[in-house]
């Protein structure tokens, strides 16, 4: 049921919706792989769907943590749609510079 979650890539991001921003970060953080494997491709929707500062709480270190992920799926996941999930992310202005300083990182990383 939890991978089910994440399956349909982010139906489930709708703005204004706190609980649906806490349900990405409990799926992305969850000890099966596949679960997060799935809340991979949920992160952009997400990030879509909030306003800036959704996107700095909530998409941002979703991404940056599975690109961190110890499972090589996750990651590879997070390297095949990079370029999506990098631009759902980023931000205007002095914080969106941090952020696309993280997310290079994060880029180097994979």
């Amino acid at each position: 049921a939890r991978r089910a979650d994440g399956d349909d890539g982010g139906w489930w991001a709708r703005p204004g919706d706190g609980e649906l921003a806490g349900l990405l970060r409990t799926l992305a953080a969850d000890d099966q792989d596949s679960v997060r494997l799935a809340a991979v491709g949920s992160i952009k929707d997400v990030a879509v769907n909030v306003d800036a500062r959704g996107r700095a709480e909530v998409a941002l270190p979703a991404l940056l943590e599975a690109a961190a992920d110890p499972s090589w799926r996750v990651r590879w996941a997070v390297a095949a749609r990079y370029p999506e999930l990098a631009a759902g992310c980023a931000s205007d202005g002095p914080a969106g510079a941090a952020a696309a300083d993280a997310l290079l990182e994060a880029f180097g990383g994979l």
